[in-house]
């Protein structure tokens, strides 16, 4: 079985037919698609406000996903304002997309109709789940890996929430086919006889400042009430959060449910006194406030890198040498990173280029991109089982190849 990822960029923003000629010029798409292919797309706003996205996917002759970000490494370059497109082709795994309804409301049924009508497309059943998600202040994303996991009966997932801090707008959007989308979940199913590796950098637990406030009144993502207090009034109250509602949404949350679960959650914005954040907020939970500097987050970054060019090696040998970089290697990575990370950053382009850095001494094809949370597989040491899971202030990867079995 053969199964290779083509990447193409541009940082041509302006000119609409230079940068879509310039992404197919990259491709060579008549000389390198097998049977069976798809794309994987992520970019800045400005390509969507440009029409380079549309314009670009009515040029593929495959199915695209996608999410737009705020910054992309790729093999052969790295741009916060960049377009980057990751191609899947195999000739034995099969693909096929979709994207939801709006999840405004009824995400649980809208996203298992969704995965019935797009797994019934493939010949097979679904081996992997890659998803891009809507960044909405009502959808929490540990509810929607629980309705994907329900739908395909615990599928291994992976997949990142659509990303926009521009000041002008502030619009993330998920695309589908070069259509883009302010509320709806777009959705590839891969099915074949393929092998999966999941890594996951989580927060340094034992960065913490103490508070053990209680959460005395939650509503779903929100946090309302903290020790009796309106949320936001306590919080101002600590005196710990200078620079306003930015500020506080990029320090990390670290909130332990009664039963003593743990889960390092974002704040997402604000509502009058309430949080609103990326994940369900247990009633009762405790709340403390983490702290991540510079040298976590390189730290995390080269630990990523090595394990996936571990995994690289172990499935694909030949991707040891950057003298093979002509050949098409079998296999695949994709990496993200929460966005917030960056902001413990001294210098904001460091994480990308120590990414590039690490993975430019070998052939191995791979797309890395910032994230609004992310969405992986993972296997519990203690019982050795995968289940899927949402994450905030994390850095994630998945490397794809075909089976050795």
């Amino acid at each position: 079985m053969l199964l290779h990822m083509l990447t193409a960029q541009t940082v041509e923003v302006d000119d609409v037919d230079k940068a879509v000629e310039g992404i197919l010029g990259q491709l060579d798409i008549e000389k390198n698609l097998l049977r069976h292919t798809v794309g994987i797309l992520f970019c800045h706003q400005a390509f969507v406000e440009s029409g380079i996205v549309g314009a670009l996917c009515a040029r593929l002759p495959f199915e695209t996903i996608g999410c737009t970000t705020q910054g992309i490494v790729m093999p052969r370059a790295t741009g916060g304002i960049m377009l980057g497109l990751a191609v899947l082709t195999s000739d034995a795994a099969g693909f096929a997309t979709g994207v939801s309804e709006p999840l405004l409301n009824g995400a649980k049924e809208k996203l298992f109709a969704l995965y019935r009508r797009v797994s019934a497309r493939l010949a097979a059943s679904p081996s992997l789940i890659l998803a891009c998600q809507p960044l909405l202040d009502n959808l929490a994303g540990t509810a929607v890996v629980e309705a994907l996991d329900g739908a395909s009966g615990g599928v291994p997932l992976f997949g990142s929430v659509a990303l926009d801090l521009t000041t002008k707008n502030n619009l993330p959007m998920t695309i589908h086919n070069g259509v883009c989308y302010r509320d709806r979940l777009a959705l590839l199913l891969i099915a074949g006889d393929i092998d999966t590796r999941f890594f996951v950098e989580w927060f340094p637990r034992d960065r913490v400042m103490s508070t053990n406030a209680l959460i005395t009144k939650a509503e779903r993502n929100r946090i309302v009430e903290i020790n009796n207090l309106p949320a936001l009034d306590y919080i101002g109250r600590l005196g710990i959060v200078d620079g306003g509602h930015d500020a506080l949404c990029v320090m990390p949350l670290l909130i332990t449910s009664p039963e003593g679960k743990h889960n390092t959650i974002a704040c997402i914005g604000v509502d009058g006194n309430t949080l609103i954040c990326g994940d369900i907020i247990p009633l009762g939970g405790t709340m403390n406030f983490g702290e991540i500097n510079n040298d976590d987050v390189l730290d995390s970054v080269s630990r990523i890198a090595h394990m996936v060019k571990h995994a690289f090696f172990a499935t694909a040998p030949e991707m040891s040498s950057p003298s093979s970089a002509n050949a098409l290697p079998n296999g695949a990575g994709l990496i993200f990173s929460c966005i917030s990370r960056s902001s413990a950053l001294a210098d904001p382009l460091a994480e990308m280029a120590l990414m590039h850095q690490h993975m430019r001494d070998v052939a191995a094809p791979y797309c890395f991109a910032y994230s609004g949370g992310e969405l992986s597989s993972w296997r519990s040491q203690s019982d050795n089982t995968q289940h899927n899971r949402f994450y905030q202030y994390a850095i994630i990867a998945c490397v794809i190849s075909p089976s050795r079995a």
